[in-house]
């Protein structure tokens, strides 16, 4: 039996949720950070993404057809994430707002609410500390732990990688240009929990430019297992020094 749309789609916004080289010492690592948190605009502008917007818009892959989708992100820290994002699939136009609060998430697709629990509920908390992560300044923080990955090559390029650790969390890989310093992808473990088993889900980041002084990249390329899952294009990047605490409210 076909599923309905919303559905598909909220699963699949739910969800969206090769390492080599010699390994390099602690100094190393902590080299790399500076290196990356001066490429992307230094410290003491990337301290303002206590808070960030964007729109986006894109494809998401599931069951081997494109969904559309046009979306406006925030996220403040990583414990508050909401997205509100219009789908367009099978000629139908579906909205869907998609909200974490702390321990708490919920997904209203067209109207129907529910509050996610379990592995869901894990996998939205995953997936907003992995982009609050990608904000870089929280690499400064005491409480994660940094080893270092060595070398690869991301999308063609010479890069430098680092693993986070952080307790309750999955470890997240970082890899950065060795020569410019930019984060060009993440990667972690994430859980279809749809078909209850584990991927590796990468995001490659490209397209940068400057949005306050900062640099951002305004196009990620998600894969799972190596295969296309989410393709979007990031605009009308911001920071903010506090979002609005109404987002973050129960839809």
């Amino acid at each position: 039996m076909r599923k309905p749309l919303w559905i598909i789609f909220g699963v699949a916004l739910i969800l969206v949720i090769a390492r080599s080289g010699p390994a390099a010492d602690q100094g190393d690592t902590e080299a790399v950070v500076e290196k990356a948190l001066k490429a992307h605009g230094g410290e003491a502008k990337l301290a303002k993404l206590r808070a960030a917007s964007w729109k986006a818009k894109g494809t998401a892959v599931y069951n081997g057809e494109d969904i559309a989708f046009r979306a406006d992100w925030t996220l403040h820290g990583p414990r508050k994430n909401r997205i509100n994002a219009q789908a367009e699939a099978n000629g139908a136009s579906i909205k869907v707002v998609l909200l974490l609060n702390g321990d708490k998430a919920w997904i209203d697709v067209a109207g129907n609410r529910e509050q996610l629990d379990g592995d869901r509920l894990k996998e939205e908390k995953e997936r907003a500390y992995v982009e609050w992560l990608t904000t870089l300044l929280p690499l400064k923080d005491k409480h994660l732990k940094l080893s270092p990955l060595g070398e690869s090559k991301v999308a063609g390029r010479d890069a430098v990688g680092i693993t986070v650790h952080s307790k309750g969390h999955r470890d997240v890989g970082l890899y950065f240009d060795k020569a410019k310093g930019r984060l060009l992808k993440s990667e972690t473990r994430a859980k279809d929990v749809e078909q209850g088993t584990e991927v590796t889900q990468e995001v490659l980041y490209s397209g940068f430019k400057e949005s306050d002084g900062v640099l951002h990249a305004t196009k990620w390329a998600y894969k799972r297992d190596g295969n296309r899952y989410i393709d979007m294009e990031v605009s009308e990047f911001k920071l903010e020094e506090k979002a609005d605490p109404e987002l973050f409210e129960k839809p």
